[in-house]
């Protein structure tokens, strides 16, 4: 099983994903809205890997350990690798 270490989004930039992926579904384009489960929420991975410690995460997080507020601006679509064409931001 892989771990995942992610930085979800305050409620109002969750809502405005959960729009987009509406409006992909809208117009008959699968998103993480319906995709397997159904539940997934908006987020930014910052680390994925088959094994991961807690050192591992405590390393991937250093550098957000000061910040009080994040800024991120979403602003490029692009696709992951592979056969599916999945988009991302």
């Amino acid at each position: 099983m892989a771990h995942a270490l992610e930085l979800f989004f305050d409620p109002g930039t969750e809502a405005a994903v959960r729009a987009m992926w509406g409006n992909l579904e809208a117009r008959g384009l699968r998103s993480m809205a319906t995709t397997t489960h159904g539940r997934h929420r908006p987020h930014v991975s910052l680390a994925v890997a088959e094994h991961m410690t807690l050192a591992h995460a405590d390393v991937a997080v250093q550098p957000l350990r000061n910040a009080s507020d994040l800024a991120l601006r979403l602003g490029s679509v692009a696709v992951f690798p592979g056969r599916q064409g999945v988009l991302h931001l």
